[in-house]
């Protein structure tokens, strides 16, 4: 088997780590975002109902956004030290196993979901909409 050149490294500055931060910022900015922007336009039907409903799904889904940040996070410092220690073979299983542990995760939500019916974020809706006819 061939060697692989090892890497370029190039020196690191302000600059550098300010233009690899700003898509990092931007990613955890848009998160937030999604429950603003779904709360102003549920707002406009004027129901507190469906704006609770909403407030409690944005809050679900920033949650277990947050929940499984380790598993990017993780990935992406295990790549970067294989990387720098020009491991090629880790920097390929890595990745792999990361993928196969999220795949696992949602697996197990989606048999969660099947065997409760039919999800938490769609009966936290449907029990806000039935108080609402209720009144």
């Amino acid at each position: 088997m061939a060697d692989r050149k090892t890497p370029d490294i190039t020196p690191l500055t302000h600059k550098a780590v300010f233009w690899i931060a700003v898509p990092i910022v931007m990613a955890n900015i848009a998160t937030p975002l999604l429950g603003v922007v779904d709360t102003a336009v549920v707002a406009q039907s004027g129901d507190p109902r469906q704006i609770g409903a909403i407030a409690l799904g944005a809050f679900a889904f920033s949650a277990l956004f947050w929940m499984f940040g380790f598993l990017r996070m993780g990935t992406s410092g295990l790549t970067a030290q294989a990387y720098g220690a020009t491991d090629w073979n880790s920097m390929r299983v890595i990745p792999g196993q990361a993928l196969l542990m999220a795949l696992g995760f949602g697996g197990c939500a989606d048999c969660r979901a099947a065997a409760f019916g039919s999800g938490g974020f769609v009966i936290t809706w449907r029990l806000a909409c039935r108080e609402g006819a209720d009144s």
